[in-house]
């Protein structure tokens, strides 16, 4: 999308994932504040409750809005934030229930197969971002 239709350069490409990426890089930072604040009181069931409508505004908002490198840039970079919050409330989930079941073991095992498998049931997409859908050798979407 950005070099088809906004014509952005290859360094405009890289600098957009340079800086949309920088959630990932202080991932540290949403896993202490995650210990610091609890949103509504609920910790981490509020986490779900505050971001995840977040990240679907964020997602509309998108969809909706002229497409420019600036409203590309802000709402990629809201749903990242939104995610690693969401990220670290799930995570902390998966340990707290993992330790209260003494199988701690077992949910990382699964947690990492689903993880590695889910991309494989993807349906294929064309370079051009499209999914194929195929029914009866006929391509659509």
């Amino acid at each position: 999308m950005l070099k088809n239709r906004l014509h952005a350069t290859a360094s405009q490409v890289s600098m957009l994932r340079l800086l949309t990426g920088i959630p990932a890089y202080i991932a540290l930072v949403f896993g202490l504040a995650r210990d610091l604040w609890s949103p509504f009181g609920l910790r981490d069931r509020g986490y779900f409750l505050c971001f995840a409508p977040i990240a679907a505004v964020s997602f509309l908002w998108m969809a909706f809005y002229h497409l420019s490198y600036s409203g590309l840039f802000l709402g990629s970079l809201f749903v990242t934030l939104s995610f690693r919050f969401i990220a670290v409330a799930y995570q902390a989930l998966l340990a707290l229930i993992g330790q209260q079941k003494l199988m701690t073991g077992r949910l990382t095992t699964l947690w990492q197969v689903v993880s590695y498998i889910s991309p494989w049931a993807l349906p294929p997409s064309s370079p051009d971002g499209s999914l194929y859908i195929f029914r009866q050798g006929q391509r659509f979407c």
